[in-house]
């Protein structure tokens, strides 16, 4: 089946080869990322509220009929620190509530960075408690 598919439509089959291949190396490149610890000055803090929407649309059914399509998007609050680091780099740290409301700008904040085992991409920065 899947040499068929590569004689009738190369382009096709290797295209889907190549995304399969990227998908799998971006979940083993996040689920074997390492912690790399890091420290810095808050220079900004920032709420964003949860955010709750629903829309509608018209869609067509696979028999040929017409449809209303409902969506609903939920976005929970989140807590941010903007801080620049002992080396000069600024990142944006999640932080819990209790964290976010205790630590003021100018303070020193311990935090850390989920560095991804290949691309040594940063997956998230997150405050550490003290």
């Amino acid at each position: 089946m899947i040499r068929d598919m590569f004689r009738e439509v190369p382009i096709l089959a290797t295209f889907f080869l190549l995304l399969i291949l990227s998908v799998i190396y971006i979940g083993i490149d996040g689920a074997l990322s390492y912690p790399k610890y890091d420290s810095g000055i808050i220079i900004d803090k920032h709420y964003v509220a949860e955010s709750n929407s629903t829309g509608t649309g018209v869609g067509m059914t696979s028999n040929g009929k017409m449809g209303v399509v409902v969506t609903s998007n939920h976005e929970s609050e989140k807590y941010l620190l903007t801080v620049k680091t002992n080396k000069g780099e600024i990142v944006t740290v999640k932080c819990e509530p209790k964290l976010f409301y205790r630590k003021k700008l100018n303070e020193n904040l311990d935090f850390r960075i989920q560095t991804g085992c290949f691309s040594k991409s940063n997956w998230g920065a997150y405050g550490i408690k003290k």
